[in-house]
């Protein structure tokens, strides 16, 4: 089954007010088989950016082939920093880290090493945080180095509203044992964390 050429490459700028696309997508991508994800997208960042957008692109990297995937993740990348703390273009790189090949998880590791503690406080960004927490779950190597950012001010991270899920994220994905310096200093500092509390 083949569908018209001028549905398939429709322009993305209606593409993005039409929330009927968004719900049929799913269900004709299967079938277009000369289906061009340059053709379509030809902005992966912007759209990115736009509520709906998101989602749209979320859904093509979910069934996107090996190299339309790589095509959505270089262009991610080259505007990283700008999508890390986007409203909807978080939600795009938490797709790629939890769809994305080892190789792209970890050049989005890299973008985050050294930031890590700043992403954490942000109302955006520290959902990534979150994400690349539970993708690495397995890797003690980039665990350590999270915790080492994390531990330059873990008391004002606690009670930082974002940081907070980023904690509690910690202690669901880390071992117990090199969580022990988070335990420490909550027990030392109780009472400023109670006196705090909202």
């Amino acid at each position: 089954m083949r569908f018209p050429e001028k549905f398939v490459i429709f322009p993305l700028k209606y593409c993005l007010r039409m929330n009927f696309y968004l719900f049929f997508f799913p269900y004709i991508f299967p079938f277009i088989t000369n289906f061009r994800l340059s053709e379509m997208l030809t902005n992966v960042v912007e759209a990115s950016k736009d509520q709906n957008g998101s989602r749209i692109i979320q859904q093509y990297f979910e069934a996107a082939n090996r190299e339309e995937r790589e095509m959505i993740f270089q262009q991610v990348m080259e505007h990283s920093n700008i999508l890390l703390t986007d409203m909807f273009g978080n939600y795009v790189i938490q797709k790629i880290l939890q769809l994305g090949t080892l190789h792209q998880k970890l050049k989005i590791y890299e973008i985050m090493k050294g930031k890590i503690f700043a992403l954490s406080q942000h109302m955006y960004s520290c959902r990534i945080v979150q994400k690349a927490l539970e993708e690495f779950s397995n890797n003690g190597l980039i665990q350590d180095q999270i915790l080492k950012e994390l531990d330059a001010d873990i008391l004002s991270l606690i009670q930082n509203q974002n940081g907070n899920h980023v904690v509690q994220k910690c202690f669901e994905t880390i071992p117990s044992e090199k969580l022990r310096f988070i335990i420490e200093k909550v027990t030392e500092n109780v009472d400023i964390l109670y006196s705090n509390k909202d």
